[in-house]
């Protein structure tokens, strides 16, 4: 009997040091952020992963959030000392130790059971509102708030409607049975939807309140003294009346990708918005956001700081508060090394001259057209007659960049935010073989099938582009770009020009009628006076 005991307090013991062992080979395989996420997709069930990782229907701006950084490349200084590298700033008179912060995320208890509490431990948060239906309710979520001693008050405001999230749909997703929403406890909430597609759904359909608009967060303000962060704005048009509605800070957000699809990359409209807001208030950005690389790229650009969310879920997931201390460290550690290499020993030392971003190629490929055009006319004239280039087509083939399909659609939607205010977007497509006539003729010797494709090309009057579609891809180009319009839509209205000119001269009339009057009443004395 004690050899039969001995023998399982072996086996207990050996099972406890292949689970220790297991635990830290899991931690060696993780060396950046995206590890987390796939281990979280080994470790999560399939619903609350789904839940966690998808996007908004064809998860476009998922994606995008993601590319778009690629296409943001490094400038850096060498020779600078950067034996000491300062990562601390300062976030509405707070200092931090580096401008990487928690994104306001929800549920986090289906990562871990500890849940939010664990998160806290790991990072500082700030308390996060959506405006319900019930303004009693809002003023109690924001009295709760201030007396737990937080220091900001983060308005979502991209959420009146939740976004078609199909994987929830799929996985019929309901929150688990050991998850509730502690921060409605002894609320009266209504019951989630828990047979009829993603009962998130029907939770947000029936509390939040889809009537929200600007005049709310001047309200909004009344009832607390903490400055209110708007989340969820990527134009300047949004950031003005932001800012004149008494915002203390913009988060710009397309949600992760998980409201509205074929959104831009929030990294792709920074600047624009940063532009606006114009040292007014502190603008942070999400959305996308792995790398310290990525961070930087975001400090260039003008940002105040940067929130992260899917990683602090992963995190979370795989090793509860110490992942999320872990992955907070990474970021640390690799902005550290991104500063160091480009010659910043500080963030106040992160400039825009740091980084070079797609529209700077093209504009500087736009300015060294003309030099290029001279060049190349005058190679040609020499040349046989039917090869020779005329000088405006090289002009506006070389104007006309060339991008790929997704990039395209991600530069006209930025188009169309620019132009909403004033200003208008043009858009051709025609039928292209994308070679010239001299080609054309050589192929047409030998015998070669010509490909034809869609070329399509847009300019705003500023910025001309164009990207080349087979017949394989314009059908997906086509449903991408209707959606691109159909998020747009607001921006079109008739032209008030006409109506304006009719009204000017309909005002000017009664003007001119008496002083004809004048006239004619004058001649009459004159007649009257000579007779």
């Amino acid at each position: 009997m004690l050899l039969l005991l001995l023998v399982l307090v072996i086996v207990h013991l050996m099972m406890l040091g292949n689970k220790e062992m297991e635990g830290a080979g899991c931690m060696a395989l993780v060396t950046n952020l995206c590890d987390y996420e796939e281990l979280a997709k080994q470790k999560l069930p399939k619903m609350i992963y789904d839940f966690y990782a998808a996007g908004a229907e064809d998860q476009w701006t998922l994606k995008e959030n993601r590319d778009a950084f690629s296409r943001i490349l490094f400038r850096p200084r060498v020779l600078v000392d950067v034996s000491c590298i300062d990562m601390s700033t300062s976030i509405l008179g707070y200092k931090i130790s580096m401008p990487i912060m928690i994104a306001p995320t929800a549920l986090h208890k289906m990562a871990h059971p500890e849940g939010e509490l664990a998160t806290a431990r790991a990072a500082a948060t700030a308390e996060t509102i959506m405006i319900y239906k019930d303004r009693n309710l809002v003023q109690q979520l924001v009295q709760r708030a201030e007396m737990a001693g937080h220091k900001a008050i983060v308005l979502t405001v991209d959420a009146p409607w939740l976004g078609r999230r199909e994987a929830d749909a799929k996985n019929r997703f309901t929150l688990p049975q050991n998850v509730v929403l502690k921060t409605f406890e002894g609320l009266d909430q209504g019951k989630t939807d828990k047979t009829n597609g993603s009962g998130l759904a029907a939770y947000v359909a029936n509390q939040v309140d889809r009537s929200f608009s600007w005049k709310d967060i001047k309200w909004l303000q009344t009832i607390t003294s903490l400055p209110v962060l708007v989340k969820g704005i990527i134009t300047a048009a949004d950031t003005r009346i932001a800012i004149e509605c008494g915002a203390a800070g913009i988060i710009m957000s397309n949600h992760g990708g998980r409201q509205l699809d074929y959104l831009p990359a929030t990294i792709s409209c920074l600047e624009e918005v940063v532009r606006e807001a114009n040292g007014r208030v502190p603008v942070f950005i999400d959305s996308g956001f792995r790398r310290g690389t990525d961070v930087f790229k975001a400090l260039a650009l003008g940002a105040s700081g940067v929130f992260i969310g899917r990683p602090v879920l992963f995190s979370l997931a795989v090793d509860g508060e110490a992942g999320v201390r872990n992955a907070l460290r990474m970021l640390r550690d690799e902005l550290e090394v991104t500063m160091a290499l480009n010659g910043c020993t500080s963030v106040k030392e992160i400039t825009r001259s740091h980084v070079v971003t797609e529209g700077d190629r093209i504009r500087s490929c736009s300015r060294s057209t003309i030099p290029t055009l001279a060049a190349k006319a005058t190679k040609t004239r020499a040349r046989p007659e039917g090869e020779n280039f005329a000088l405006p087509a090289i002009a506006r083939r070389l104007k006309m960049v060339v991008l790929q399909p997704d990039p395209f659609l991600s530069e006209l939607t930025s188009m169309y935010e620019r132009s909403t205010e004033k200003g208008s977007v043009w858009v051709t497509m025609k039928r292209s073989s994308m070679k010239c006539q001299a080609r054309l003729k050589k192929m047409a010797a030998k015998g070669e099938a010509v490909e034809l494709r869609c070329l399509v090309r847009a300019t705003d009057g500023k910025k001309n582009i164009s990207t080349s579609l087979s017949a394989k891809e314009y059908l997906k180009f086509q449903a991408s770009y209707a959606t691109v319009l159909k998020a747009h839509m607001h921006a079109l209205k008739k032209r008030e020009r006409k109506d304006k000119k009719k009204a000017a001269e309909a005002e000017k009339i009664p003007e001119k009628a008496p002083k004809k009057q004048k006239k004619a009443s004058s001649s009459k004395k004159s007649a009257g006076s000579k007779s």
